[in-house]
């Protein structure tokens, strides 16, 4: 989880990095990639990829490394077909443009997957939502901020939320220079748990959103909560057998290392 270890570059706290999960065929996670709702911005294929080799020929690999590719060429699609944008533009037309999928909403900041298609679109995009972690701050508003973009203009921007499963509100979102907008969430009594999402449209009346986004005022803050209120787009990822997997690997390191004696009296009997 990179949100909890730093990886890097991938941690970096640049303006020009994108932090890629792996997932498989089937739009699940694969059981090696990296994770985080902040740190990991969205998920692309990194499973049995089919990859050239030394001596002329081709294997099937897997990892991360094999994600990170498919996001580098679809920003290369997005340059070569808007020649001329900043590299922030054309990072939120790809992180603006994925599926969203259930599996990556806990465990990406976009909740979504790599769609090509989606990026080089026309229609606006919204990226770099904050994502509001669980609080205990029943005073002051919650800030949420988003960049958005559009081939001609942007007839609004909105935040759109609902408190306790309730009625969805909606928020105007004002430019604060460059692509970034900005609302805030009024501030909520505890055990106030709210869902919300970034909606864009432009003067031609389409229309895109971001990820559905959720955390809850209580005592203490912190943790998560899984899912949203009004809208159904949750997800969860099973960590704990990747903890119970990482422990059972350290075991196991630590058993080899205490019994190398026996291993160097095994190799001189064969």
């Amino acid at each position: 989880d990179n949100d909890n270890v730093a990886n890097y570059p991938s941690n970096y706290e640049v303006a020009n990095v994108i932090a890629v999960a792996a997932s498989d065929r089937n739009d699940n996670l694969a059981s090696f990639t990296n994770i985080g709702k902040q740190k990991v911005h969205l998920s692309a294929p990194g499973v049995d990829i089919l990859s050239c080799r030394p001596g002329n020929s081709y294997q099937f690999l897997s990892g991360t490394s094999m994600a990170t590719p498919h996001v580098s060429g679809v920003l290369g699609l997005v340059f070569a077909q808007y020649p001329g944008i900043s590299y922030r533009h054309a990072m939120i037309r790809v992180l603006g443009g994925v599926d969203s999928k259930s599996e990556f909403n806990g465990t990406t900041s976009t909740g979504g997957r790599l769609n090509a298609n989606n990026a080089l679109s026309d229609e606006p995009k919204v990226a770099f939502v904050t994502r509001m972690e669980n609080t205990d701050n029943t005073s002051n508003p919650y800030q949420i901020d988003a960049e958005a973009i559009d081939d001609g203009s942007l007839a609004s921007v909105k935040l759109k939320y609902n408190v306790s499963g309730g009625a969805l509100q909606e928020l105007d979102m004002p430019g604060t220079g460059g692509d970034t907008f900005s609302a805030a969430i009024p501030a909520q009594s505890l055990n106030s748990p709210v869902a919300y999402f970034v909606e864009a449209t432009d003067n031609e009346g389409n229309t895109s959103r971001s990820a559905i986004f959720s955390f809850e005022v209580r005592e203490g803050g912190g943790g998560g909560i899984c899912g949203s209120l009004l809208f159904s787009n949750g997800g969860s990822h099973n960590q704990g057998l990747f903890l119970l997997a990482n422990i059972l690997v350290l075991i196991g390191l630590i058993w080899l290392f205490g019994h190398r004696n026996f291993f160097t009296r095994l190799r001189s009997i064969f």
